[in-house]
Formats: structure tokens, sequence, C-alpha cells
């Protein structure tokens, strides 16, 4: 039997150890391990050309800590693999992954296992922790890739020191993009200030390039981005626009600080879906450009399979969602719709258009400022992030009769909310001690964020506040 000893000191008690820091040695402890044991990896160096895989059980890889256990990724595909759900947590920490050879689905992958989908999309399954993830020039490719499922990224490092490509160091995908596309998270509630969601927390970005945002999502993605450190970049996500991806359902941003002494960046881009912004802090000599509010199916027309928004009545092709054709529009009668009362399912009775049938396609499928089961309509919120405020997108390619900066589709006080320093309940969004919020004259969808009590409320009426989100425990239980 092997002796289990305490390494690092600080850490947990490691049950089996690699040999080394080999692929073959650290694939053979995993496949040692029981579940719920934990697989130390020791202090050094190695260079893997074959993945690492983690199936089947819960288990917590620890390795001596960043720059002591230090592994260069030059596999064929991803170097780390891991399927996991609740019962088959897995902890990852201590341990520097270097890109040697640039990989779509990342130097770490993690996903829901496959056994379990579509249920573990929606379990939290993983915590990856006090890791750094060097990009040490190699052009493009992704540092780690969440492919389905919730947990927790914290005390991690990201640097990037490629400037010449795309180098995306964390993505996000809600679901499985070839055996569902986004469909099945639409169909679920919406989850703000719950545990149901990718946290990334506590973490450092360090870039020296302005080519991609840091974080990037995808098919359905829930995530918050909390009490992180941005030097020379930003973050952004994808819509149901360009791909085959539906937008994420719900991104949360805040208490993070941002610094830039390079060209002007946004300070959020914004393609679909709905959330809250707040708290966060942006600096440097370089400009920021708001909170940057897209939906191209509107504003850049012919660039998506799914076709253009501009008040075309759309089905999609199939309602089996591992088909290609359920991630593209045809034309009306020719393909499946959706439930009228639900607009996220798929039936072969529906009577539901892909997009909304007000004024130019309007609301658009996925857009900013909607939400999950049923397409309605859920605001973004912005409040205390200096001047930074929402922006719809002016550069916007469409037909002469639309109006010019995209309102049609994207309307303040309506799709979205900014900080109003002024606030008296008639536009925006207010702060302050909740005795001080109006209770009067105000207008429904307008908020109010209660410093005192930590939450965000929403009037329903001209005399009605409803708490609306109150942030998720920080920090994460899962690291605390």
């Amino acid at each position: 039997m092997q002796q289990i000893r305490v390494y690092p000191a600080t850490g947990p008690q490691v049950d089996v150890w690699a040999a080394n820091t080999t692929h073959e040695a650290v694939q053979a402890a995993i496949d040692d391990a029981t579940s719920g044991q934990t697989v130390g990896i020791p202090a050094g160096s190695s260079t893997w050309d074959t993945t690492v895989t983690i199936t089947g059980k819960a288990l917590t890889l620890v390795g001596a800590g960043i720059g002591q256990t230090v592994i260069t990724d030059n596999a064929a595909w991803d170097c780390f693999y891991v399927e996991c759900s609740a019962t088959n947590f897995v902890d990852m920490s201590g341990i520097t992954f270097v890109k040697q050879t640039p990989h779509t689905d990342g130097m770490v992958y993690i996903g829901s296992a496959v056994a379990n989908r579509p249920a573990a999309w929606f379990e939290v399954g993983f915590r990856f922790h006090h890791c750094r993830l060097y990009d040490n020039g190699v052009a493009g490719g992704r540092g780690i890739m969440i492919n389905g499922g919730y947990g927790l990224i914290d005390h991690c490092t990201f640097d990037v020191e490629d400037t010449t490509s795309s180098d995306q160091m964390i993505s996000l995908d809600g679901s499985y993009p070839g055996s569902d596309g986004g469909f099945t998270p639409w169909q679920q509630d919406l989850s703000l200030g719950t545990n149901k969601a990718v946290y990334v927390e506590d973490c450092t970005f360090n870039y020296a390039n302005q080519n991609e945002d840091a974080i990037d999502a995808y098919f359905g993605a829930r995530f918050v981005i909390r009490h992180n450190t941005f030097n020379h970049v930003a973050v952004g996500y994808h819509g149901c626009d360009s791909g085959d991806a539906r937008s994420p359902v719900s991104c949360e941003l805040y208490d993070n600080v941002f610094h830039n002494d390079g060209v002007g960046k946004r300070a959020l881009t914004i393609r679909g879906g709905t959330g809250v912004m707040f708290n966060n802090t942006y600096g440097g000599t370089a400009g920021w450009d708001g909170f940057l509010l897209f939906y191209y199916r509107a504003q850049y027309r012919g660039t998506s399979g799914w076709g253009d928004c501009e008040g075309s009545d759309w089905d999609i092709g199939s309602a089996d969602f591992s088909d290609q054709q359920s991630r593209r529009c045809w034309a009306a009668d020719t393909g499946v719709r959706f439930l009228a009362a639900n607009p996220d399912t798929v039936s072969a009775v529906g009577t539901r258009y892909f997009d909304g049938d007000g004024s130019y396609g309007y609301p658009a499928r996925d857009q900013p400022g909607r939400g999950p089961n049923g397409q309605t309509l859920s605001p973004l919120y912005q409040w205390n992030n200096g001047p930074t405020a929402f922006r719809v997108n002016d550069n916007i390619v469409t037909d002469p009769a639309a109006v010019a900066d995209g309102s049609n589709w994207m309307a303040a006080n309506r799709d979205y909310y900014d900080y109003t320093a002024s606030f008296d309940g008639s536009v925006g969004v207010g702060r302050g001690l909740l005795s001080a919020r109006p209770s009067s004259g105000l207008t429904a969808g307008v908020g109010y964020f209660a410093t005192d009590t930590n939450t965000l409320y929403v009037a329903t009426n001209a005399t009605t506040w409803a708490t609306y989100y109150t942030p998720y425990t920080y920090p994460h239980p899962l690291g605390a």
C-alpha cells in the first residue's frame, strides 16, 4: 500500500502520488486512484505529447505549486481532459501549464460527463485554482475550455506574451456544441445570483496584445466574472449571430479592476442575453469604450447562417438539436417553429418564428436584453462603473429605413438600463441606501441597488419594487 503523505505542507492529504511529472506517470496515478481520493504531482517539469484524462471518478489533483509543477502542452489535442459532474467532482490546483501547441479546446478541457448529459450541464462539477496558464508567445489557441456544467476558476494567473494572434485564456460553453448548440440551456430558468454558473474570481490576466478578449462565451453559457484584475485586456462574448452558437444566457461582471495603457478597448462586448455589471474600475492611460451592445444578425446583415433579423419570418431546419440544420434559419413554411407559449421550445406544431413580430423582428432571438425559458424581456442593468455605460454599436450596416443607432432592437430603458446619478424612479438605475429609494412615480423596469442590503430591486409598477438580484456568496463556497 502506498504511504500517505502531505504535500505541500499546507495542502490536502495525498493518497496516490505520481512517480514524476510525465504524462505516463500522472495518468497511471489517476488510474490507480479511487473516487474521492487525492492525486499528487511532484515538483518537476515535463512536456506532454499525449492527453491525460480524468473520467468517471471524483478526484482532487494537486501539483507542487505554480512554478514548481510545470507541464508544457505539446499534445495533439488538449493536454488535460476532464469530465466531471456533481457526483464526480474534480478539483485541480498547483500546476503551471505552458502552451507549446495551440488548441481550440484549450490546454485544459473541462466538460460535463458525457453519460450524464444533459442533466450534468446544470450541475456544479469542478474547481480549477491556484494554477498558471502561460502563453510564451505561441500564437492562437485557448487556455482553458469549459464545456457544460458549472464550477469555479479562482486564484489563477493567465499570462499571454503573444502579440500576433488571438489568444483566449478562458472560453465558456453552456452546452456541448456538437450535440446541442445551446438550445437546452436556453430552456432553463434564469439563475442570476446562484451557483448555477461558471465563476471566475480572484484571478489575474496579463496580456501583451489587444487582439482578443481574455474571456469569451458561447452556447447558452452562464458565467460570473468578479474580483479579478485585467491588465491590457477586456472581456466579451458571442451571441446568436456568427457561427452556429446560441448566445450565452447571462453574465454577471462586478468588482473587477481593468487597467489599460495600450490602445482603447471596449469595457465589455455584449452580443446577447441578460446580466448585471457593477462596481468595476476602469483605469490606465488608454480609453475605455463602454459596455458595447451588438446584435450581428440585425446590424451586420449576411454574416450568419441563422439568417438576417430584419422582419423576415424564419423557421429553423430541424427540431433535433444534434442536427446542424437546427442552427440554420429556413424560409417560413420550410422548417419547424417554436411554441407560442414558450418561444425556446421547438415543436412540430409551433407557430412562433425565430424572431419576434415587432419592428424589424424585435425582439431578435437571444438578443441583448432577453432571457431564457421564453425569450422574455430581461433587461441588462449597470451601475457604479465610473463613466462607463451601455452603448449600442453605431457602425451598423442595415437598410436605410431602420433606425441608425440600432434602437429597433436595443433601446435604453427597455432592453438596458444605465446608472442615473439623480435617480427619481423614472429612468435608469439608482444606487444608495434602501431608505433613499423612491416610493412613487416609478416606471416599471427601472432598477435600484440598495448598498445596505446588497440587492438590486426592479419596479413592477408606479409604487412597487420587487427583489431582482443579490450577488452570490463571496468568496465562492467551493473556495472558502
